[in-house]
C-alpha cells in the first residue's frame, strides 16, 4: 500500500449512475467515445483513463455514480463530452497485475491494510488503466485507489 496524493488536473469525463452489476451495459466503450472527442477538439491526452467510483460500497445492487476521465491538456472544445478540473486526491493505493475479475479481493486487501494503518476512508474510489488488454487480460495493469482523509 502506497499512501500518496494526486494532483488537479483537466479532464474530459463522461458521468453515468451504474451499479457493480450493470457497470459493463451502463459503461460501454465510454473511454473511445472520450478519446475520439478529446482527438477531434485537438485535446492532448494526457495519462490513463480514470474510472471514478462516488458511494460505490461493494454491494452489487447499490447505485452509484460513475465517472469516467481521460486527462487532457489544451485549449480545444469537445463537441460531446465536458472538461472539467479534477481535485487534489489523498489515497492509499495498489498495483493489480492481471484480470479485473480479481478486483473484489485487490480492494479487500487494500481496505484492510487502510484500517490498520488507521487512515479514515472517504466513499470515492479510483481505478487507473494503466495497460488494458482484453485479448490477454493477465497483462492487464491498473492501479486501484482508495480515498482516505
Amino acid at each position: 500500500m502506497n499512501i500518496k496524493t494526486q494532483q488537479p488536473f483537466k479532464g474530459i469525463y463522461s458521468r453515468k449512475k451504474a451499479t457493480l452489476k450493470t457497470l459493463s451495459e451502463s459503461v460501454g466503450m465510454v473511454a473511445q467515445d472520450l478519446y475520439n472527442d478529446a482527438v477531434q477538439a485537438k485535446l492532448f491526452p494526457a495519462g490513463p483513463v480514470y474510472w471514478i467510483y462516488y458511494n460505490a460500497d461493494g454491494n452489487p445492487d447499490t447505485e452509484f455514480d460513475l465517472e469516467v476521465v481521460i486527462p487532457v491538456q489544451g485549449e480545444g472544445k469537445p463537441e460531446t463530452y465536458d472538461i472539467k478540473d479534477m481535485p487534489s486526491f489523498k489515497h492509499a493505493s495498489t498495483i493489480h497485475y492481471g484480470k479485473w475479475e480479481e478486483f473484489a479481493g485487490v480492494y479487500k486487501s487494500l481496505i484492510n491494510d487502510i484500517n490498520a494503518a488507521g487512515h479514515q476512508m472517504t466513499t470515492v474510489c479510483r481505478e487507473l488503466y494503466i495497460n488494458v488488454d482484453f485479448e490477454h487480460p493477465e497483462n492487464n495493469i491498473t492501479e486501484v485507489q482508495v480515498g482516505i482523509q
